[in-house]
């Protein structure tokens, strides 16, 4: 886990920073910026030409609207300690992975089935790049929808 001290010497405007999650490529931090609830993910790409492609990737999703794909704040990079590491400052989103929802209800009906479909129909080829169906996030609202 990434050291927070370190991390609110690099980005002071974020504030209330707790960890959520963190691999070897990525700590992801819930927090606030400006009264706003945000998501910092801070990323180790393996190498330049990774991250190239990651930042191409956030570019393509900063572009994107719809209620299920969270509002990139910012993105670039910045220095952490002695290393520079790319970041994403996203929106919030409240709400359980999709992998989540399998655990609890592994057997999904055909009105979920087909609400999830028509999400992923929305933005073919951002799927196969971007979304991992394990971590995609089910929003309250879809699941009060029926969802």
């Amino acid at each position: 886990m990434i050291d927070l001290a370190t991390v609110h010497a690099a980005f002071p405007e974020l504030t209330a920073l707790v960890p959520l999650a963190a691999s070897g490529q990525r700590d992801v931090l819930r927090g606030q910026q400006a009264g706003t609830e945000i998501v910092s993910k801070i990323v180790r790409a393996a190498s330049p030409d990774a991250e190239a492609r990651i930042l191409r990737e956030v570019e393509a999703v900063s572009a994107l609207a719809a209620n299920y794909i969270p509002t990139i704040y910012s993105f670039g990079r910045r220095l952490l300690g002695t290393e520079e590491r790319l970041f994403i400052i996203e929106q919030y989103t409240p709400g359980e992975t999709y992998r989540q929802v399998l655990q609890r209800e592994p057997l999904q009906s055909l009105a979920k089935v087909l609400s999830l479909a028509d999400v992923l129909w929305t933005c073919p080829g951002f799927v196969d790049t971007w979304v991992k169906l394990p971590a995609l996030r089910v929003p309250a609202v879809a699941r009060t929808l029926g969802g």
